[in-house]
C-alpha cells in the first residue's frame, strides 16, 4: 500500500516541494521527511485524502525550511546541513486538519472540469501539456482553469480563514503559483 501511494505521488509532492524551496537537494530531503511522515502516521489517516494530505504536509514542511534557512547566519555546508537535521517541534493535529479540511473544501468547490485540472497539475504534478493531453483540451484552456481555480481557491481560503495574515497570503500565493 505505501509503495502505491509512494509511486503514485512522489513526483507531484517533489515538483510542489523544488517549485517552493527552489534547491533539488532540499527538495529531496523535504520528501523524505513527508513520506516518513506519512509512514509514521498512516494507522490515522484516511486513504480518500492522502494526497491532499501530503500536498499539505510538503508544503508546510517546504515553507518551515525556508523559514530556518532566513533565520540562519552564513554557514558552511555541514554546519548548515546539522542545522536542518534538528528535530521539529511536533505538529500541531489540530490545526494541521483545520487547514487540511479547508483546503479539501476549497479545492471541492471547484467545478468539476476546474477541480480535475487542478488536481491534474497541482497534486499529480502533470504539466499544462500533460493536462491538456489527459484531458482533451487544450494547453491555454489548462491554463485558464488553473488560473480560474488559483483566484477561487485563494478567495475561499481567505473568506474562511479569519486567522489569514500577508504572510498567509503570500504562502498562498506560492503554493498555488506554477
Amino acid at each position: 500500500m505505501f509503495d502505491n501511494i509512494y509511486n503514485e505521488y512522489h513526483n507531484a509532492v517533489y515538483g510542489n516541494i523544488l517549485r517552493i524551496v527552489k534547491d533539488p537537494v532540499a527538495a529531496e530531503d523535504i520528501l523524505q521527511d513527508v513520506f516518513l511522515a506519512l509512514w509514521e502516521n498512516k494507522n490515522e489517516l484516511v486513504m480518500d485524502s492522502v494526497g491532499g494530505w501530503l500536498f499539505t504536509v510538503s508544503f508546510n514542511k517546504s515553507v518551515k525550511f525556508l523559514h530556518r534557512i532566513k533565520r540562519l547566519p552564513l554557514l558552511s555546508p555541514v554546519e548548515l546541513s546539522h542545522t536542518l537535521c534538528v528535530e521539529e517541534n511536533p505538529v500541531d493535529e489540530a490545526h494541521f486538519e483545520f487547514r487540511l479540511k479547508l483546503i479539501e473544501d476549497a479545492v471541492s468547490n471547484l467545478s468539476s472540469r476546474r477541480r480535475e485540472v487542478f488536481r491534474l497539475c497541482r497534486f499529480e504534478g502533470k504539466s499544462a501539456e500533460e493536462a491538456a493531453a489527459l484531458l482533451n483540451i487544450s494547453v491555454q484552456s489548462v491554463r485558464d482553469y488553473l488560473k480560474q481555480s488559483n483566484r477561487q481557491i485563494k478567495s475561499y481560503l481567505i473568506t474562511r480563514n479569519g486567522e489569514l495574515t500577508i504572510l498567509n497570503a503570500f504562502l498562498i500565493d506560492l503554493l498555488l503559483t506554477s
